[in-house]
Formats: C-alpha cells, structure tokens, sequence
C-alpha cells in the first residue's frame, strides 16, 4: 500500500473511564492501566485479584486511567462482556510506585493482551516523554522519525515490540513511519501535540478496515 497521511489529530485514548490515581513514590502502591485497543471487539472488563475495576467495561479505544493497585503479585484478568470469555489471564509483578498498561490488542477473533511498563518519572520541565508500541501482525518491522530529523526517533521495532521512552520538547511535531531498515513511508502524521509534562505511547495497530497502518495516541494518566 502506498503512503498514507492522517488527519491532523490522531484518535486520542486521553478520556479515561473510572478514578485515575497519581503515582506517590512514598506509597507501597503501584498504578496500572487498561487500554481497549482492539478494532470491532466486544467491549473489556478488566479484573485485579479477581475484583472488577472502577472503570468497568471498556469499549474500544477507551483507556481506564491509572488505578492504585496494592504492589506485589497480582493476578490480573480481562474478559470480554458477551459470553465472559477470557481474553487475558496471568500474574503479574507491580512495583511500589510503578506505573503499567495493559493493552487487549489484535482482532476480535485472536484477542490477546500485552503487558507493559510505562515510564514512572515525572518528565523535565517543557519535555514529554513517547514511546513506539507495534501492535500490527500485517506491518513489517518500523522505524519512526520527527520528519524534520534525519534521525530516527525509533529504529526496528517489530510487532509486539515496544521501544524505550525518549524525551522530546514539548509543542507540535510530525511523524513518519516507515519500513525498516530506510524503507518507504506508510504513514505520516503532519501534526502531533505533545504537552510538557505528559507521557504518551504511540501505537501501531490493524485497521478498522482496508490495509492501511494506524496510529493511535495513547495518553498516560
């Protein structure tokens, strides 16, 4: 497929569902969030040690906000609201002030789900911190870059990869997605805001329809 360009604004996952909590590194807890980011699935209920979140069912591209959850060995499941089937169980590690997503990704017949750790420093005054999350089987493997750098931003993630955090100034930038290693473009987008003192994840996804990659801004909070 050719070159795509995005409208200006990506679909923003920034209006949590439920009570977000702020990291207190003098607290025993840690935060974790839920991300919905699987196209035409059933709406997701995630559950801690077998207790149902406040956000309750999230629809596709809703995040529930960070919630304190107690650090130490928590078992962590999300199920699909028609039928409660089991898209994700498992145990997972949280740190005390650690901050985490998981993100129910792939297409509503093969749903998994992806744990990550997210960045649990304040960025610097006037920075924002991003990040490159690959979550499209179909994709090759990616490099990104600002499109007014030579260099990349990001370079040869492959799917289910996700990269480390890099701080940028705040303001508006553009992106560029290409085949990796210096291949063609397969998406630009011309006009992406970044607010200083804000954590993002940038995400790469199957689209609703046709064949073209996706981006979607996850914001963190």
């Amino acid at each position: 497929a050719s070159a795509s360009t995005s409208p200006p604004l990506l679909r923003l996952y920034g209006d949590s569902v439920g009570t977000a909590a702020t990291s207190d590194p003098s607290m025993a807890d840690g935060n974790l969030m839920f991300v919905h980011a699987s196209p035409g699935a059933d709406s997701i209920t995630a559950y801690v040690d077998g207790k149902a979140t406040s956000a309750g069912a999230l629809k596709y591209q809703q995040a529930s906000g960070y919630a304190s959850v107690a650090s130490g060995s928590r078992s962590v499941t999300l199920r699909v609201t028609t039928g409660a089937a089991t898209v994700y169980k498992g145990t997972q590690l949280i740190r005390p002030a650690g901050n985490y997503t998981i993100v129910a990704y792939d297409l509503p017949s093969r749903l998994k789900a992806l744990f990550l750790e997210d960045n649990s420093t304040a960025p610097a005054a006037g920075q924002a911190m991003v990040r490159f999350l690959h979550l499209d089987p179909a994709a090759p493997t990616l490099d990104v870059k600002v499109s007014t750098d030579l260099a990349n931003l990001f370079t040869g993630v492959k799917y289910l990869g996700a990269s480390p955090f890099v701080a940028l100034p705040a303001g508006t930038i553009a992106l560029e997605v290409r085949a990796s290693p210096g291949g063609k473009v397969l998406k630009t987008l011309p006009s992406v805001t970044l607010s200083g003192g804000q954590t993002y994840t940038v995400m790469a996804r199957p689209p609703e329809t046709g064949t073209d990659l996706t981006l979607d801004l996850l914001v963190h909070k």
